[in-house]
């Protein structure tokens, strides 16, 4: 069976322009967010020393607040409290809890009691705590992080010193630990945080990380606290921020010594199932928000596509190395500027490969995140 010369012709013509048009987009994504982040340079703050508030809530975490909570409590500034909600845990937390007051009274519990009208969604215990706090800066963070250092919440907190800053985005890398699981996870971590600190930069705010996000009690109070998504399972972060931030009250913290660190999940189960349960609040995103970070995978996964097609066309096989060449370097070098200001430059080596298998592999989580439904936030 022959083709028409001509037909094949146009069709190679069309192919080869439609891959322009998708490189040119991801050029777009490259120049005007990613490398805002890659050639970010943080500005010197002043002190900042007025009262703070952290908030953590916890659920059956006796071990995390062994091994963490004394890091958080120790922390190396002059007028905080620790605020801690015992969610309808029913191991023996509160008595650590107890015992923890007693050698730090700037800490506070409220115990949450276990109720049939209670469920065990994050965003309840976690409206809590920050009724409960006393002073209008609060920091959150989880039972299961630790900071890295003392000079955790003096450095975050100091953005606030910024006029109008509202927001302080923070990063949470997870401890490296062998295994293929979690290096990938740790690649996720480090990918999305690129992600969200390049749209902080570029003043298009949509996620966070609940873990390190500090902002003010009188924004939560304004913005009517979750209200708008309370029955969203996950989003006391990300759905919350995109609510709140504007282009001018936010700012984003990658010094080291504010990391607060936490633990992978060991099993592909249980880390598809904490996906799913994040993925519940994407669907609820601004449209806009959907467009831009649906745009951006959709596109460098048709550049791929149309790329190994146009190998096979003589004609077009040589410019489009080229082009894709270009693409990819400029993409890879840009990336690699970020990964290596969250100290993971090493996973940045195969960047395109690792980017590509998590873009085939998230949509697949993603469209199965409703069948999964648990109010569990830990």
């Amino acid at each position: 069976m022959h083709f028409d010369p001509l037909f094949e012709n146009s069709v190679s013509t069309f192919l080869f322009y439609l891959f322009c048009v998708v490189v040119f987009i991801q050029l777009l994504y490259v120049l005007l967010i990613y490398s805002r982040f890659a050639f970010y340079k943080k500005k010197t703050e002043k002190k900042f020393d007025k009262p703070v508030s952290v908030v953590i809530c916890c659920r059956n975490e006796q071990d995390n607040l062994m091994n963490n909570l004394q890091t958080i409590v120790e922390q190396d500034y002059p007028n905080f409290e620790v605020v801690v909600v015992n969610h309808m845990s029913s191991d023996d937390s509160v008595y650590i809890l107890e015992a923890f007051q007693v050698h730090y009274p700037h800490m506070r519990v409220v115990n949450v009691q276990r109720s049939s009208h209670l469920s065990f969604g994050k965003k309840f215990p976690l409206s809590v705590g920050i009724k409960a706090a006393k002073n209008d800066f609060l920091i959150l963070t989880d039972a299961d992080c630790k900071p890295v250092s003392k000079d955790w919440l003096k450095n975050v907190v100091a953005n606030f010193e910024k006029p109008d800053n509202e927001i302080v985005v923070g990063y949470g890398p997870m401890n490296r630990k062998k295994g293929f699981l979690n290096w990938f996870i740790r690649f996720e971590t480090a990918y999305i945080a690129v992600n969200y600190f390049s749209y902080a930069i570029s003043k298009i705010p949509y996620m966070s990380v609940g873990r390190n996000f500090a902002y003010t009690k009188e924004l939560f109070v304004q913005n009517k606290g979750f209200k708008n998504h309370y029955a969203v399972i996950s989003g006391d972060d990300d759905l919350f921020l995109q609510e709140v931030a504007t282009r001018k009250n936010i700012s984003i913290e990658i010094d080291e010594s504010t990391w607060c660190y936490s633990d992978a999940k060991e099993t592909w189960k249980d880390w598809i199932n904490q996906k799913r349960r994040h993925y519940t609040a994407s669907s609820h995103y601004k449209f806009i928000k959907k467009v831009l970070l649906g745009s951006y995978s959709v596109t460098w996964l048709l550049t791929l596509v149309l790329f190994v097609i146009l190998l096979f066309d003589v004609e077009y096989r040589g410019l489009s190395l080229v082009v894709f060449s270009f693409l990819l370097m400029l993409k890879w070098t840009f990336f690699a500027l970020g990964f290596s200001k969250l100290k993971s430059i090493k996973m940045a080596l195969i960047f395109p490969v690792w980017e590509t298998i998590y873009m085939l592999i998230t949509p697949l989580v993603f469209f199965s995140a409703n069948k999964t439904s648990s109010q569990r936030w830990n």
